[in-house]
């Protein structure tokens, strides 16, 4: 739980179990109390449920469910909070981004979700060679973990091997139809390559899941202006 979804999330007045949750949890939120916001969920709230809070026409509800979806929610969740990507609210959508994110980056082996995560901060050290010898090893001993995959992508990125990375975001989709990080990063590596009608396709598809990234929305901008310009309108 981060700070800014702390600072997000208001109670307003009371709407059943949009309230009901709100009420339940703030205590934790303040407190940044991640283990104790997560035994009480587990047992007073089933998944299912905060997955139907999406939809509430609070926007503070649909904040606290997100976040908490973040703290509890799996794989099978994701659908539901890519759909909040399409929210009004800003916060929402930011809420809803960050809890795809807690999830992708879980992995119910201990192990492999810290070796993950030792390779996303050997990525940040910009050591990318030894993050990618590490994900490799990740892959090998969890071959459907999508985030590997992604993490890997972005690593083969920084050591400028493009083929290497659109590959392992090909495989990263596959596996995770809603990651629009995935698509939006092959669409830079096939720009890289010159295939600009192929990044078209991938960054419109990027926001047709995340309408938000607007530096997406840029480089379609830039890209669509390039074609034009030769005469190859990219459609």
């Amino acid at each position: 739980m981060s700070v800014t979804q702390a600072d997000a999330i208001s109670i307003g007045p009371p709407t059943s179990a949009g309230h009901d949750l709100v009420s339940s949890t703030v205590h934790y939120f303040r407190h940044y109390d991640v283990e104790g916001l997560a035994c009480e969920l587990r047992e007073h709230w089933t998944t299912e449920e905060l997955v139907l809070l999406l939809a509430s026409d609070r926007d503070d509800t649909v904040k606290v469910a997100a976040a908490c979806l973040g703290v509890v929610g799996t794989f099978r969740d994701c659908a539901a909070l890519a759909r909040t990507l399409n929210h009004d609210d800003a916060l929402v959508v930011s809420m809803a981004e960050h809890a795809l994110w807690l999830i992708w980056l879980r992995h119910p082996d201990a192990d492999i979700r810290r070796d993950l995560h030792v390779a996303v901060r050997l990525i940040d050290h910009n050591r990318e060679r030894h993050a990618v010898e590490r994900l490799s090893e990740v892959i090998a001993r969890a071959p459907d973990f999508a985030e590997a995959y992604n993490q890997r992508a972005i690593a083969y990125c920084f050591i400028d091997r493009p083929l290497e990375a659109i590959a392992d975001y090909k495989r990263t989709i596959r596996l995770n139809p809603h990651h629009f990080a995935a698509l939006a990063g092959m669409g830079h590596c096939l720009v890289q390559l010159n295939r600009f009608h192929e990044a078209l396709q991938a960054y419109r598809a990027a926001l047709n899941i995340h309408p938000r990234m607007d530096g997406v929305r840029q480089s379609i901008r830039q890209l669509s202006s390039i074609l034009n310009r030769v005469g190859t309108p990219g459609h």
